[in-house]
């Protein structure tokens, strides 16, 4: 028998204080919370308090979402993360918090320093907007994906990057293992990003691609679709999805390259160039592309 998927969902994509936001989640049937640092910070209550509630509601809380902007610093700037970041450990503790997710760096003062990055790595970023053409400020991205030569991870907890310390004392994180999940908060124009590999097809033949999830406020459900890598037309061609979809829409699924190493893919939720949109009947997430 298949184990039930827990569902959870992100505070930042709610309206109200964190305690109506916990109560809407347990009317609403979910498992859990994904907590935002800023619904913690003006919060009245205590972590002890927040995590009482949680556990009276019958809600886990999934992670702890307190940092962005964390990697591609300069060493002094690293030094004073990691600080920061031994600090957000032990207020997890206070929660019963064992996961810590770090969103994408979109900071003005990312280093542009080839040398800190994964030599094959590829920058996918685009701009979400609306029906109008109008850049949507709160939308929240994910991205799955293959590995460069389509394999599929399939280590459990892709969320999880593990808190050590070295001998010294000094903790780290494990950010070296690719998990295939990433995700980012767009910026105030609307602008999500993410500093990943290329994925390679997952069968011979088949067109590469990125699933994507997107959340935004107003939106009653997630949107799932896919940014396939740029190829050869029979390549594309082929791809069960891609024939199925009309020519004049097809452009909404192609990432296109906008520099070296660089693809954009923009995001339209409704309106004139909407994006095609995926479900997937039976399944709780676009892990059932590779399952």
């Amino acid at each position: 028998m298949a184990q039930r998927i827990k569902k959870t969902t992100a505070t930042v994509c709610l309206s109200g204080t964190l305690v109506e936001k916990m109560h809407a989640c347990a009317a609403a049937g979910f498992d859990g919370i994904e907590l935002f640092e800023p619904d913690l910070v003006v919060a009245p209550q205590s972590p002890e308090e927040i995590r009482g509630l949680a556990e009276r509601l019958g809600l886990e809380i999934a992670l702890y979402q307190p940092f962005r902007d964390f990697e591609g610093v300069d060493d002094q700037q690293l030094i004073d993360n990691l600080r920061r970041a031994a600090a957000k450990f032990t207020l997890m503790q206070r929660l019963g918090i064992d996961t810590i997710l770090i969103c994408s760096n979109v900071g003005t003062a990312t280093l542009d320093d080839d040398h800190l990055l994964d030599p094959a790595a590829v920058r996918l970023h685009g701009v979400v907007s609306d029906g109008n053409g109008d850049p949507i400020p709160d939308a929240l991205i994910e991205i799955w994906q293959a590995d460069e030569a389509g394999r599929v991870p399939q280590r459990f907890g892709s969320l999880r990057r593990n808190a050590r310390q070295d001998s010294s004392g000094a903790y780290f994180l494990d950010t070296s293992t690719f998990t295939g999940f990433g995700r980012a908060a767009v910026d105030n124009a609307g602008e999500y990003a993410f500093q990943t590999v290329l994925p390679g097809p997952t069968e011979p033949g088949r067109a590469a691609f990125f699933c994507l999830t997107i959340f935004a406020r107003g939106l009653m459900n997630r949107l799932f679709t896919r940014a396939y890598v740029p190829a050869d037309e029979a390549v594309l061609r082929t791809d069960r999805l891609l024939a199925s979809v009309p020519d004049e829409r097809r452009s909404t699924l192609l990432a296109s390259v906008d520099g070296e190493r660089s693809l954009r893919f923009d995001i339209r939720l409704q309106g004139a160039g909407e994006t095609v949109f995926i479900s997937y009947p039976g399944f709780d997430s676009p892990q059932a592309e590779f399952g």
